[in-house]
């Protein structure tokens, strides 16, 4: 086990040998993560195991937790997401190699011959944000009650639209005919 996390590695010689990696790593580390927090404070809990499937396939097993400063897309203000995501990805050289790996697999692609592990996890952290962060209604300081959908006409206002013909004014620009 080791708390020191590679910028790149070896899948196949790691996952022969069995490797696990844990530790914290920076949120500020992670330039496309930082792009869409609103504070790069803090830091990420992971846990990286290597190992073989029965297919000899070299699997990448792990799991990532941090607390993400993000903004509240109803009211604005800052919201500290938990964000936790659990991953099970198999290494892959080519595209075409992901469609015979079994559905709970996820591919990776290892580029070169290696994969960047803070990319790794910086993608898993991005992919649990969901698309439109939000504070739970009862905390949020906009009123989602006041935010219901309500009707913009009358019924009867409605009716007198559908009854107008919408071309009526046309036939006054019409010009009159003088015999």
């Amino acid at each position: 086990m080791s708390s020191r996390l590679p910028d790149f590695v070896d899948p196949w010689r790691l996952s022969d040998l069995g490797k696990r990696f844990t530790g914290e790593l920076e949120l500020r580390r992670m330039p496309r993560l930082v792009n869409v927090l609103s504070n790069s404070g803090g830091s990420a809990a992971f846990d990286l195991v290597f190992g073989r499937d029965g297919k000899r396939r070299p699997r990448i097993k792990g799991r990532v937790r941090a607390v993400l400063a993000l903004q509240c897309q109803r009211c604005l203000e800052p919201l500290d997401y938990p964000a936790e995501a659990s991953f099970d990805l198999a290494v892959i050289e080519v595209d075409e190699e992901a469609v015979s790996l079994p559905d709970e697999v996820d591919p990776v692609i290892a580029t070169e011959g290696r994969i960047g592990l803070r990319e790794l996890l910086e993608e898993e952290l991005l992919l649990a944000i969901p698309q439109i962060p939000r504070h739970e209604a009862a905390v949020c300081k906009v009123d989602v009650s006041a935010m219901q959908s309500t009707p913009i006409a009358s019924e009867s206002r409605q009716k007198e639209t559908a009854e107008a013909n919408p071309f009526a004014v046309l036939s006054e620009l019409k010009p009159t005919d003088k015999n």
